[in-house]
């Protein structure tokens, strides 16, 4: 394997989204063993004679083999749907905001859900190389890491940073980042600027033990060798920390020169360059490995150089489904965004919003509830819920109406409580029985 961000365990079901790990190399839950035993230290829960058995991820089950380690798997996958937590931006009767309805329907214009099929669980549950691997993505089951297991998209309001390995530090840098060939400044050529070492870096195995600090205007550090492929638009990506104020930097490819301006780092204290963002520039590659490249310092001030990413035309092919988001009007790209921070567990089953106001659906007390008329309206009378204690109600004398109108509202994964203080017909039951008739998906407590 290689770098690789955690992800939460919520709303997955386990392996109710297909195999697990980020290169899908794991079929169950139970092949946990191997971390277990690995990278965390421990001794496992199978037996060194099972283990030996049952040792080839994707190979052998090792389900069946532990009580113990069974059990966690089965808490593993009961982490369904229902356990993502709501999303904070939903509106307040639980249904999608209107732009979010809006940014919907550019999910499915932009063809988002080829592979973020809202009908499995925003996954297709297949590896996709979309320009993110890079050395640090390491392998797959000894071999090519091929691509990326689709992650989920429901709960993505909480699940920051993204992609494999967490370097997309917001949702808007998905749509930007790209992989390729990465260098460590301090392996260029450096004219007036110094190697300094990244005593503040807490990830220092990742990006190396050095950067590069241009201090005055001129000041630079240049590569050669890069390998344009065969030709055309590229980019080029500075990780940088910038102290004290945004300043330029001139990237000069081929001996022409394009602007990037660098903004402020949130480094604390200012003086430390403690914080790194990437900040990136379209630029044209000439075919074959002689392109040569400058990276210098134009504008006032100070900056930290601590990477330069090379992407060539294929990759940025590669990356195309989602840097098509870049062409999107404001508005859309505005829209698609509210939708994405809008996915929950109330979403899992691939439905639009909630029926509104479904969770104010109060039918027994008639006190505290919006009144609701048409074909909104439930078929019970409030005023006879109210009737002195002692005597008969006859609030559900529909009852028949009312459970045909929560079962035309329930949707598939939803989950049905119904509360109340009595029997009331056997409602309960009956409406059990009719969701069960209708959906079986459909879930009542």
């Amino acid at each position: 394997e290689g770098f690789r961000n955690t992800v939460d365990l919520r709303g997955r079901s386990g392996t109710g989204h297909g195999n697990v790990h980020w290169s899908g190399n794991f079929d169950e839950i139970q092949d946990f063993e191997h971390d277990i035993r690995g990278a965390c230290g421990g001794s496992g829960f199978l037996s060194d004679a099972d283990f030996a058995a049952a040792g080839t991820p994707l190979g052998a089950q090792k389900a069946g083999r532990n009580a113990d380690l069974d059990a966690l798997a089965a808490y593993v996958n009961s982490l369904g749907a229902h356990t993502l937590p709501t999303a904070p931006a939903r509106a307040a009767d639980g249904g999608h905001t209107p732009a979010a309805v809006s940014g919907r329907a550019v999910f499915q214009a932009q063809q988002c859900a080829t592979c973020h099929d809202p009908a499995r669980g925003f996954t297709d549950r297949v590896r996709h190389d979309v320009g993110t691997l890079r050395a640090s993505s390491g392998r797959r089951l000894g071999g090519t890491l091929d691509g990326i297991d689709t992650p989920t998209l429901l709960g993505l309001h909480a699940t920051a940073p993204y992609l494999h390995d967490g370097s997309a530090a917001t949702l808007d840098a998905v749509f930007t980042l790209a992989c390729g060939d990465l260098r460590q400044a301090e392996t260029g050529t450096l004219t007036g600027a110094t190697a300094e070492d990244l005593a503040f870096e807490a990830m220092k195995t990742w990006h190396g033990s050095l950067f590069v600090r241009l201090d005055a205007v001129g000041e630079a550090v240049a590569f050669s060798g890069i390998d344009g492929g065969a030709g055309g638009t590229g980019s080029i990506a500075l990780r940088v920390s910038v102290p004290y104020g945004a300043t330029t930097v001139q990237v000069v490819v081929n001996g022409v020169a394009y602007p990037l301006t660098c903004a402020t780092t949130p480094n604390d204290p200012s003086w430390k360059l403690n914080e790194w963002r990437w900040q990136r520039v379209a630029v044209p590659f000439a075919a074959g490995t002689a392109n040569s490249v400058a990276i210098r310092l134009d504008g006032a001030g100070s900056l930290g150089l601590d990477e330069v990413l090379f992407t060539t035309p294929p990759t940025l092919a590669k990356a195309r489904p989602h840097h098509r988001v870049q062409a999107l009007t404001q508005a859309d790209r505005d829209a698609l965004f509210a939708y994405l921070r809008e996915l929950d567990g109330a979403d899992a089953g691939g439905a639009g919003a909630l029926p509104a106001p479904w969770t104010a659906w109060d039918v027994g007390s008639g006190r505290g509830t919006t009144a609701r008329t048409g074909a909104d309206a439930l078929p019970w009378d409030p005023a006879q819920a109210l009737a002195p204690l002692g005597e008969r109600a006859a609030c559900f004398d529909r009852l028949e109406a009312l459970i045909d109108a929560i079962v035309a509202a329930a949707r598939a994964g939803d989950h049905v409580l119904v509360m109340s203080n009595g029997g009331f017909g056997g409602v309960h039951g009956k409406l059990l029985a009719a969701l069960a008739a209708r959906e079986p998906r459909a879930r009542a407590a």
